[in-house]
């Protein structure tokens, strides 16, 4: 798989630490777009960040399903998902963590308009 990009501490300011081994979290994240084409974005209050839609990814469930529950979850949609761009990796070493992110480009099929 593609890794897209790798992001750590160093990039965004902030103090690293060495780090043994790290705690991997598998997430699924995406660029979903309407019919009006517009696209979604999470966002997060607390520090006024813009995120794409999605999370993380359950024992046993593979990244385009974990992405879809997602996405219903967040927005209430329901996807079509027409390409896996590839993979972000996230290093926290502050936390001792690796997020690994699947992710996709969807379009929406069905809009519940609940927002979850």
């Amino acid at each position: 798989m593609k890794v897209l990009f790798k992001l750590t501490d160093k990039d965004i300011g902030m103090p690293e630490k060495e780090v043994q081994e790290y705690k991997i979290r598998n997430a699924a994240r995406g660029i979903v777009i309407n019919q009006e084409g517009k696209i979604a974005l999470q966002a997060k209050s607390n520090t006024k960040e813009y995120k794409l839609i999605g999370g993380g990814i359950e024992s046993g469930e593979e990244p385009s399903e974990g992405f879809k529950r997602e996405v219903l979850e967040e927005t209430g949609c329901k996807v079509d998902i027409k390409k896996e761009l590839g993979v972000t990796e996230e290093y926290v070493t502050m936390k001792g963590a690796k997020q690994i992110s699947h992710i996709f480009v969807a379009t929406v099929i069905d809009d519940s308009q609940k927002i979850s």
